[in-house]
């Protein structure tokens, strides 16, 4: 990033963060309100909340695999770029 443009990145880049998180700490109110049933089950009721609590397990532990993978056998393909570093792309990035 040219050294002009690297204090607004990071306040954009925060202010984002920020929203995102706040946006995140309200949806658990939602969340938390799915604790109905939507169909019963023969052995147990299912409800929004378990189906996200399930997708969330799963997300969490295929991450986790492949990170584990990719730190015992390393990365198969390393790309080495020359471009220059664009504003959005900066901002978004995940480190």
């Amino acid at each position: 990033m040219p050294v002009p443009q690297r204090p607004r990145a990071r306040t954009v880049g925060l202010a984002l963060a920020m929203l995102m998180r706040i946006a995140l700490l309200l949806s658990i109110t939602w969340v938390m309100s799915l604790g109905s049933a939507l169909s019963p089950c023969w052995f147990m009721p299912v409800s929004g909340r378990d189906l996200i609590w399930f997708g969330g397990g799963l997300f969490l532990m295929g991450k986790s695999t492949l990170e584990i993978h990719g730190s015992l056998e390393g990365e198969a393909h390393e790309h080495q770029t020359k471009a220059r570093p664009k504003f959005f792309g900066t901002i978004v990035q995940s480190p």
